[in-house]
């Protein structure tokens, strides 16, 4: 039997610098206007969280339900909408 999957991971945040820089120990991305969502696909069960651990269903809907997206049936999906 697989592990129960977690409700929440908490991300990882960007760390805010007055310059760009370059250095080989940092990896860096673009900020984008979007929104920090994290998906939580456990079988057909599919759970939206903001980084604060709000539902973000309220805000987008369901809008990755059913998970045929993904092929895993399990799975943790950080990105932004």
């Amino acid at each position: 039997m697989p592990d129960k999957m977690p409700d929440f991971i908490p991300p990882m945040l960007a760390t805010l610098v007055a310059a760009p820089f370059d250095d080989p120990d940092w990896t860096f991305e673009i900020k984008w206007d979007g929104f920090r969502v994290e998906t939580v696909v456990d079988g057909a069960d599919v759970r939206l969280w903001t980084r604060g651990q709000q539902d973000a269903t309220r805000y987008f809907g369901p809008f990755l339900e059913p998970p045929t997206w993904i092929s895993a049936r399990q799975a943790i999906v950080d990105g932004e909408v």
